[in-house]
C-alpha cells in the first residue's frame, strides 16, 4: 500500500508488515543517474504499529524545532491519513462491486448447469 512518494507498506507473511523507504541515490558527475530504490525501514505485525511509528519517524524528523513545526507536521500527516481513509474506503467499494459481479456469475452458471443437467 502507497502511503506517499516516499513510503510503502507491503505484507511480508500473514503476521509481518513492513515499512519501505524511497531512497534516490546521489548523483555522481560524468555518470548515468542512478533509479530510486525502495529500502527496509523496520518490520511491524500490524499496519497501525508501521504507521504509528512512521508519524513517531516524521515528528522527530522535524527536529522538533518548534512547538509550530511539530503542529504542521502533524496536521500534514493527519491529512495524509484522511486520503488513506478515502483511498482504502474506495478501494473497498470497488471491491465489493466485483464482488457482487462475481456472485451473479457465478448464480448465472450455477442455473446453467442446473438447465444442462435437467435436459439429460
Amino acid at each position: 500500500m502507497k502511503i506517499n512518494e516516499n513510503y510503502k507498506i507491503e505484507a511480508i507473511d500473514e503476521r509481518n508488515v513492513c515499512i519501505m523507504e524511497r531512497k534516490v541515490p546521489k548523483e555522481e558527475p560524468g555518470k548515468e543517474p542512478k533509479k530510486h530504490y525502495w529500502k527496509t525501514e523496520g518490520y511491524y505485525p500490524n499496519i497501525e504499529f508501521a504507521l504509528k511509528s512512521l508519524v513517531t519517524k516524521e515528528i522527530n524528523g522535524t527536529g522538533i524545532k518548534g512547538l509550530k513545526t511539530i503542529t504542521d507536521k502533524i496536521k500534514e500527516l493527519h491529512e495524509l491519513m484522511e486520503e488513506l481513509n478515502y483511498k482504502t474506503a474506495m478501494e473497498l467499494l470497488e471491491y465489493k462491486k466485483k464482488n457482487k459481479e462475481l456472485e451473479a456469475t457465478i448464480e448465472e452458471m450455477s442455473e446453467r448447469i442446473l438447465d444442462l443437467e435437467a435436459c439429460e
